[in-house]
């Protein structure tokens, strides 16, 4: 009983479907990268439906910290921070109904530290720039609780998709 849920969502315990799961990891690998930056999870409950995972200053943060990493210092300094998103995606990427936010939460603090490293690098290549650096920071900063503030307090309270997610839409509407 335990694993009923597993073996049902499964790609590796697939008895009905004759493809190969070759087509479905590919598939799978695709809308993962997409999740981040283009269409995020369907369920209300755990995105905005289909919007990305990330907003666009954390996402251009993620891909720029990603980019550091695949040509930065020796591999062995890259790779824990590598491995733990890639082990934050695998039980998504070994599963049906991708993207899926929950499936994937392990791969959210890697992801943001990832983007954090290159936020702190590009601060530091702002330090010899001070008259540009302070307004450079505030005004991530200020964008980023503006995008997120809006996200949470200005969309998912009016959305219908998300109430309409849980087993009770006119409670969840109050």
């Amino acid at each position: 009983g335990f694993n009923q849920r597993v073996g049902q969502v499964s790609l590796l315990d697939r008895e009905t479907e004759k493809r190969a799961i070759s087509v479905d990891l590919d598939r799978n690998l695709q809308r993962y990268a997409l999740m981040w930056h283009v269409e995020g999870d369907y369920n209300g409950r755990h995105n905005v439906p289909r919007s990305p995972m990330l907003d666009p200053i954390s996402g251009v943060l993620l891909l720029a910290g990603l980019l550091l990493l695949l040509t930065g210092p020796p591999m062995a300094a890259r790779l824990p921070l590598l491995a733990l998103l890639g082990v934050g995606l695998l039980p998504g990427l070994l599963s049906t109904d991708a993207p899926h936010a929950v499936r994937t939460v392990d791969a959210i603090a890697p992801a943001l530290l990832i983007a954090a490293l290159a936020a702190v690098r590009i601060g530091g290549a702002l330090r010899g720039w001070p008259r540009l650096r302070a307004p450079a920071l505030v005004a991530a900063a200020a964008g980023l609780l503006l995008i997120n503030g809006w996200a949470y307090f200005g969309r998912v309270p009016y959305d219908p998709r998300i109430w309409e997610a849980f087993h009770y839409p006119a409670e969840t509407m109050i």
